[in-house]
């Protein structure tokens, strides 16, 4: 008997955005409450690449893009460790996939490694692609999550700076990603939509409480250095994780509609844990 883990395989997505929350908070925080001589450590000590008595502008500076790099590297993690959780997802699949054929011939094991290795060579968005198409495994914020990738690709081949490989079919750089909102309707019949940062909220009167995943977006222009601020990540974080969660239901309902049974450890209906 197969056994997958889905939650295992969650995991792996659910740890990067952890680690993402995590360490934004760490870094944000110790780059505002650096002193002068924090970027000091005491291994290799006997190395000087800086002189020890920078100016206060200099460590002031330093501080910010400090906070900076922290963000963007915070959504680096994100994005690759989403990357390797959809190629442990079409690796389950295609388990499944080879278990209702009922086949293992020589060939069969060839063309299984060869979709394995060409989908290890996809970016995030054909990954999603080959889900979709290949499995009909979905994520209805996956174009959130395609976005972040071009953002990605822009930290890490332009050094932030948007070129015009980073537009796609559109005139700016575009992130986008979904954040819980609370709305209702003034009197006159107008949309409320309240600040979730400031709470409590006082609705007009009379006004239902409403929630819903409202579009964020940060537009960059070619030469506009791309530059998230933490709370941004943090919003980021949150649409990753129903991302993820979007994709673990989707290759569930593939799974039932190949015939597997969803057992736990313990022998009970309906966990995450499929064995074929």
């Amino acid at each position: 008997m197969t056994v997958i883990d889905v939650d295992a395989i969650v995991n792996t997505a659910f740890t990067g955005i952890n680690r993402t929350w995590l360490f934004l908070g760490l870094g944000v925080n110790c780059a505002a409450a650096a002193e002068r001589t924090d970027f000091e450590i005491a291994d290799a000590s006997y190395l000087r690449l800086l002189p020890d008595d920078l100016p206060d502008a200099t460590l002031a500076e330093a501080r910010a893009e400090f906070g900076v790099w922290i963000v963007c590297n915070g959504l680096r993690e994100a994005i690759d460790t989403f990357d390797v959780f959809l190629g442990k997802v079409q690796l389950a699949a295609l388990s499944v996939e080879t278990w209702k054929a009922g086949v293992s011939s020589e060939a069969e094991v060839a063309r299984y490694n060869k979709r394995v290795a060409g989908f290890s060579r996809l970016g995030t968005e054909k990954r999603l692609t080959s889900l979709a198409h290949d499995f009909d495994i979905t994520a209805e914020y996956g174009p959130d999550i395609v976005s972040m990738r071009r953002g990605r690709n822009c930290l890490t081949h332009r050094l932030g700076v948007v070129g015009t490989e980073d537009l796609g079919p559109y005139s700016q750089l575009t992130l986008q990603w979904h954040m819980i909102e609370l709305y209702g309707w003034h009197t006159d019949g107008s949309e409320f939509v309240a600040a979730v940062d400031s709470l409590p909220v006082a609705f007009p009167e009379a006004s239902p409480v409403n929630m819903r995943h409202g579009l964020r977006e940060h537009k960059f222009a070619v030469g506009e250095r791309l530059v998230l601020l933490p709370a941004e990540l943090k919003e980021i974080c949150y649409t990753f994780r129903l991302a993820i969660d979007q994709v673990r239901l989707s290759f569930i309902s593939y799974a039932k509609r190949m015939g597997v049974q969803q057992v736990d450890r313990s022998g009970n209906p309906e966990s995450d844990v499929a064995s074929t």
